[in-house]
């Protein structure tokens, strides 16, 4: 997908993925992941194909499905952009994909999603170290990973609802 080049295509036109999950993320295959994105990785493939299909096939570009598909998908692209040379941490991947998928982002405008997730993040660390070292240290995301995870984010959403 070639990327907007004005302005107003920006606000307008499909948001241009960091990472084309057509040609980097299927070439992997799922047995060359970490147990913690062996089932989050191929969802955001899945995800993404289905934003891009959405969007070939939506008759009324007002439709609240298309408009979902939208939201989740930049959503998705806000959440994989990375600086260049600044690969992002196995378990902070983790506790991205994790929250977008699970839901924890959905009330943030996508514009504002790095903010949350950078915030989130940051919490995380402050106040549940113990969940990035677990993922870190087992490569796996397991229950009580994604619980710390969800209390934290739930958290921030509630800090900022209060604000």
């Amino acid at each position: 997908m070639n990327a907007p080049s004005t302005s107003s295509e920006a606000a307008v036109g499909p948001v241009p993925f960091s990472v084309n999950p057509k040609l980097s993320i299927t070439r992997v295959g799922s047995r060359a992941y970490y147990k913690a994105l062996e089932h989050l990785a191929p969802q955001i493939r899945l995800d993404l194909a289905q934003a891009e299909d959405a969007r070939k096939f939506a008759t009324n570009q007002d439709d609240p499905v298309l408009r979902r598909y939208e939201a989740y998908s930049q959503r998705i692209a806000a959440a994989l952009q990375q600086q260049p040379g600044e690969p992002v941490p196995l378990e902070e991947l983790v506790v991205i994909l994790f929250a977008i998928q699970s839901g924890l982002a959905d009330t943030v405008q996508p514009r504002d999603v790095s903010a949350f997730l950078a915030e989130g993040l940051d919490l995380l660390r402050r106040d549940n170290a113990k969940v990035l070292t677990d993922i870190a240290k087992s490569k796996q995301l397991t229950a009580a990973s994604e619980k710390g995870i969800t209390e934290t984010f739930k958290s921030l959403l509630q800090q900022r609802g209060s604000q």
